[in-house]
């Protein structure tokens, strides 16, 4: 079973910059270089050591998250669906524990801040704001989009 670090506290050099980092400049994320743009939002190093993927994936975790923190006007803009949508779940190297250690450690963040808060009073006041408009929170932008 993984042990989460619930209440610890952590300080993050980004978090003591005067502006956040930019979401293609996450250690995870490919911005091509040349004429277009297109990113890759999950670019990934191989590697034959399963157990140090997972501990960096909790660690790109750890930067997405801040990310959010501090970036406020994107959460809901389905930046987790574009990431995933760039992994390779068929991969069956080593390599996959990047994205075993990145999901369970956002499981463990989720779990934390779901003792926070009833998640059903807040769905439904999602659903209050948004009815069945399309949203932000709803679509999934084109990539080169990404903020």
């Amino acid at each position: 079973m993984l042990k989460c670090g619930h209440g610890a506290e952590h300080t993050s050099s980004q978090a003591e910059k005067s502006s956040p980092v930019p979401f293609h400049e996450l250690p995870f994320i490919l911005k091509s270089r040349g004429g277009l743009v297109k990113f890759n939002n999950w670019d990934v190093p191989p590697t034959d050591n399963y157990g140090l993927a997972c501990n960096v994936g909790r660690e790109y975790a750890a930067h997405f998250v801040q990310y959010l923190k501090d970036n406020p006007s994107v959460v809901g803009s389905n930046l987790l669906g574009r990431i995933a949508a760039d992994i390779d779940f068929k991969d069956k190297t080593a390599a996959k524990g990047y994205w075993v250690g990145f999901f369970a450690h956002l499981e463990c963040l989720i779990h934390a801040q779901s003792k926070n808060i009833d998640v059903f009073a807040d769905l439904g006041l999602t659903t209050a704001v948004w009815g069945t408009k399309p949203s932000a929170s709803c679509e999934m932008a084109p990539l080169s989009a990404a903020p």
